[in-house]
């Protein structure tokens, strides 16, 4: 970017300069801003400076060089690496003369390096600039939070069917139904509790005769009906529950 920049400072008006030194500054200060702080706004800010900035370029471009197209291939590396780096690709001069090296980028048969071959080098090795990931890694990351959501669903399909076919097979009760049935159970083990004491109380009487240092006797006599009941009702068994209004 800088490249085409210093070629349209040596041709441009004094006022299509001056809106590109404006334009190019606040670039470079929101580059450094983002850098620093490296948060969602900043990274937007710089987005939007960035694209600003490159619309200029394209307009001047256009006016002091017109016909001038992207070539679809480069004769040198030097003009790979200036492509790579203006096209937003973060690489140095070593690190990019290592990987052709490597032959992480080769050339044509008959010389130079195709603007195709180029740009499948840049996004399988490199990181972009603004985000500083791989092409290729944002990807990956994208199809595992894709897989993760897929995988959730499935979860919970899963659960609703097996709720579903719960339901048909009687193995759940609405929850209504289900407070009803508490509710008459209580009632009924009142009711034969109440039932209990009236029709013990005489045997009760007897146990003790009447002596008040006996009361313990009588505490222990009463605490064994109720827990016989308690007994009854927690056996899995139905209850007929009469509701008479007072």
């Amino acid at each position: 970017m800088q490249e085409r920049i210093s070629r349209l400072m040596a041709v441009a008006s004094a006022s299509d300069k001056l809106e590109l030194v404006i334009l190019n500054n606040g670039y470079v200060a929101a580059t450094k801003e983002n850098q620093k702080l490296s948060t969602k706004e900043s990274l937007n800010r710089w987005r939007g400076i960035r694209t600003e900035l490159a619309g200029y370029l394209n307009k001047l471009e256009g006016k002091y060089f017109p016909g001038d197209e992207m070539p679809e291939s480069f004769k040198t590396k030097k003009e790979v690496l200036g492509y790579l780096q203006e096209d937003g690709w973060q690489i140095g001069q070593s690190q990019f003369y290592k990987h052709c090296r490597d032959m992480l980028l080769r050339p044509e048969k008959e010389g130079g390096y195709s603007l195709n071959a180029v740009k499948k080098y840049a996004a399988i090795n490199l990181r972009r600039t603004e985000t500083g990931q791989k092409v290729n890694d944002k990807l990956d990351r994208m199809q595992e939070e894709r897989l993760e959501v897929e995988l959730e669903t499935a979860k919970v399909k899963l659960t609703r069917e097996q709720h579903d076919l719960g339901v048909k097979q009687s193995k759940f009760i609405p929850r209504d139904d289900f407070e009803l049935a508490i509710v008459a159970r209580a009632v009924a083990f009142m009711a034969h509790l109440n039932h209990t004491i009236q029709s013990s109380v005489p045997d009760w009487i007897d146990v003790v005769g009447g002596n008040q240092d006996r009361a313990p006797d009588l505490v222990a006599a009463i605490s064994e009906a109720i827990e016989q009941r308690m007994g009854d009702f927690a056996a899995d068994v139905e209850f007929d529950v009469i509701l008479e209004a007072n």
